[in-house]
């Protein structure tokens, strides 16, 4: 009786939790002229129609903001789960003095909030003369004490005969890491490859800061355009639509990562 109740609580979380995401879509496939003439709650698309996504699609500025927010997302996931996994692997494994130390260095720099370091990432960078450019959006996400932390409290548990048993075959440093330790590290590297493309994707203050020209801006600045520009018709199937194509990336990559890394995740729990 008790898991039957446990169950139907988390089947009415579920729905309350999916209830935005099909408001959102019955929205976005609804006619607008029926929309606007209608008063009360839709359950279903009013009048079906594809002319929001077809009006969407006619814009040049959403494949271009499409094609930055999956280059800049892939690229900086990418370079972020492995710059993670070199310095969590070497915080454990590699001597270093004043290790201690600059562990706890790493950690405090996760309890800086990320808009505390937008003011001097923008120096930096204008600086160096990388603003307005596409290592701009990538850079500042390549690197996080996040990462490193997630890494290293892995690469703690990392059983060390695997190391030892390398460097007995005459494995160098970097040899060990490539082809021992990382293999083994799918858990962690799916995890914060998720966590990683999920919080780029939808970033929207640092590309505002980063970017000025047009053929560089992401999907959210591109989003905040469109909101700004039916502003005062309140196109509410075309502000849904361009909703839709935003999210429908990340839910892509999840579904396509959430039997690894559910696998892995079951997989370390049998180790323990």
């Amino acid at each position: 009786m008790k898991n039957k109740s446990s169950l139907a609580l988390l089947v009415v979380v579920s729905l309350l939790a999916l209830l935005p995401l099909w408001m959102m879509g019955i929205l976005a496939f609804s006619d607008s002229t029926a929309v606007m003439q209608h008063h009360g709650v839709l359950w279903m698309p009013l009048k079906p129609s594809l002319h929001a996504f077809q009006a969407l699609f006619s814009d040049a500025r959403l494949g271009l903001a499409l094609g930055n927010s999956i280059a800049v997302a892939v690229v900086a996931t990418s370079l972020h789960v492995f710059s993670s996994a070199m310095a969590g692997y070497a915080l454990v494994h590699l001597p270093c003095v004043g290790r201690q130390w600059l562990t706890l260095g790493v950690f405090l720099t996760i309890l800086v909030p990320p808009q505390v370091n937008s003011i001097p990432l923008f120096i930096l960078l204008k600086q160096v003369g990388l603003l307005n450019s596409y290592m701009a959006l990538i850079l500042p996400a390549v690197v996080s004490g996040f990462g490193v932390m997630l890494f290293r409290q892995w690469f703690l548990s990392f059983p060390i005969a695997l190391k030892e048993a390398a460097e007995l075959e005459g494995a160098t440093v970097w040899q060990t890491f490539w082809h021992v330790a990382l293999p083994n590290a799918k858990s962690p590297m799916i995890s914060l490859a998720v966590l990683g493309f999920i919080s780029l994707w939808g970033s929207f203050l640092w590309p505002l800061l980063a970017v000025q020209d047009e053929r560089l801006m992401t999907l959210p600045l591109y989003l905040a355009q469109i909101k700004q520009q039916y502003r005062d018709v309140l196109d509410w199937p075309i502000l849904m639509a361009s909703a839709t194509l935003a999210i429908l990336p990340v839910v892509v990559f999840f579904v396509i990562l959430q039997k690894p890394f559910f696998e892995q995740a079951s997989a370390s729990e049998g180790i323990k």
